[in-house]
């Protein structure tokens, strides 16, 4: 996630958008008190997983030399951060798997423990809201990205299938059943308290440099955002065929992001 004080707006990350590209071009414009989460994977001790031989946040300083800043919190908020954000949710969902393979079903929710420092990239709209001042979080920008849930689903389902540190998965079917509904749900959240939309901007990844060219109009970022942005293309390679979606995976898919069909994309 990003937080920009010097121009007033918060970008909220949602999952396979393209976040990270966009991440990446806009960090290089920001102030020096402003918030630049990491946007690789972190070990326990906050250094970079390296399961991948060039990461996010390798191509983030070998492009502008932008490294993250002022996203750490002080001991206390660390540990009720990891306490309530990730072991609780890991014990729950650790029983919630033991049940479900005790009746024979395949797991539901797949955690992993990481290391949260008070601001991370992927952090809910709520989670924002209940750590910072209510003037800025009430008053900043607050954007985010979405696509079109059938091109989103496929590409969340390649990248567990292409990068190392996720569960195993067989093939699409497999994925729909084990991943697809947990993963529509953490997506809604990021942006979503109570089925109210919290983000004012939302970038449609479909023509996302047109609004991301827009927005750095409305907000006097330079239009170099753009050129850097189209040099950018994290994860571009792990979409390795195109699916060709059959009724019941469609069907499938529609029921797990019903709340993205229905209120960005009823055409399809």
């Amino acid at each position: 996630m990003l937080l920009s004080h010097k121009y007033k707006f918060i970008f909220i990350k949602t999952k396979k958008v393209g976040g990270t590209s966009v991440e990446i071009a806009l960090s290089k414009y920001l102030g020096e008190d402003d918030i630049i989460t990491p946007c690789s994977e972190l070990t326990f001790f906050g250094g970079i997983r390296r399961f991948e031989k060039e990461t996010e946040e390798d191509i983030r300083k070998n492009f502008n030399g932008v490294v993250p800043r002022n996203y750490k919190g002080n001991m206390i908020e660390e540990m009720k951060s990891f306490i309530f954000i990730q072991i609780i949710p890991f014990l729950k969902s650790y029983i919630l798997n033991l049940i479900n393979k005790l009746n024979g079903k395949k797991y539901k929710q797949f955690i992993k423990l990481k290391r949260r420092f008070k601001f991370e990239q992927h952090m809910t709209a709520s989670e924002m809201k209940s750590i910072l001042p209510s003037n800025v979080y009430n008053s900043y920008n607050k954007i985010t990205i979405i696509r079109n849930p059938f091109d989103q689903a496929i590409s969340d389902y390649y990248d567990m299938k292409y990068r190392p540190e996720h569960e195993k998965i067989e093939n699409f079917d497999d994925y729909l059943s084990v991943r697809s509904k947990i993963f529509f749900k953490k997506n809604y959240e990021k942006f979503v308290i109570n089925n109210e939309i919290q983000t004012d901007t939302i970038f449609r990844y479909e023509k996302l440099k047109e609004d991301l060219l827009n927005f750095c109009k409305k907000k006097n970022l330079p239009e170099s955002v753009i050129r850097d942005f189209e040099k950018i293309n994290t994860h571009s390679g792990l979409n390795r065929n195109k699916i060709l979606l059959n009724d019941n995976q469609k069907n499938i898919i529609k029921k797990h992001a019903k709340f993205f069909f229905e209120n960005f994309y009823k055409e399809l």
